[in-house]
């Protein structure tokens, strides 16, 4: 009899650890996400913002002007400034994603059109900026990567896997 209550106790000991196992891991994911909401919104309102769209526009319609062999850094202030700004903006996100503070999806989402059209424009003078530097990965390696990773994506010919989980149910 005592082997039986033992075995019971440890049973229930047993069930009581995964009960809250589980809901450890789901405390954590809650939490998680939870911290992630602030920045992610932050971010996505400035995807929109003025400054932010003025800044790439008057890069997308001007760099390509410039000898890519000029980089980023030898480039007129105007164009440098634009380029510095919007290129931060974007980077920032791949630091984001890489180190997993926030899901690489939900970021790439709403910028994947842009990061590409920008990606398209400075890549060149990345390049450039890199000779000037004398290294390949002295500059912009988070971007590229981030911005490889997007395309591999192919976000447009790809809806369903990028659906929202809750909005799509049947």
């Amino acid at each position: 009899m005592d082997m039986v209550l033992n075995a019971g106790a440890l049973m229930a000991a047993l069930l009581s650890l995964a009960v809250s196992a589980g809901i450890a891991i789901r405390q954590y994911t809650v939490m998680n996400r939870a911290n992630q909401l602030p920045m992610i919104v932050d971010l996505i309102r400035q995807v929109g913002s003025t400054e932010l769209v003025e800044k790439e526009e008057f890069l997308l319609a001007e760099i390509g002007k410039h000898d890519p062999k000029c980089g980023i850094s030898k480039l007129p202030d105007d164009v440098r400034r634009a380029a510095t700004y919007v290129t931060s903006y974007y980077l920032t996100l791949a630091y984001l994603a890489a180190y997993k503070v926030v899901d690489k999806t939900l970021v790439a989402l709403p910028i994947h059109y842009r990061l590409e059209r920008v990606w398209g424009v400075i890549e060149p003078h990345v390049q450039g900026e890199r000779k000037l530097r004398g290294s390949h990965f002295s500059y912009m390696n988070f971007l590229e990567d981030f911005v490889t990773w997007v395309k591999d994506q192919d976000i447009p010919n790809n809806p369903s896997k990028f659906r929202i989980h809750g909005f799509f149910e049947s």
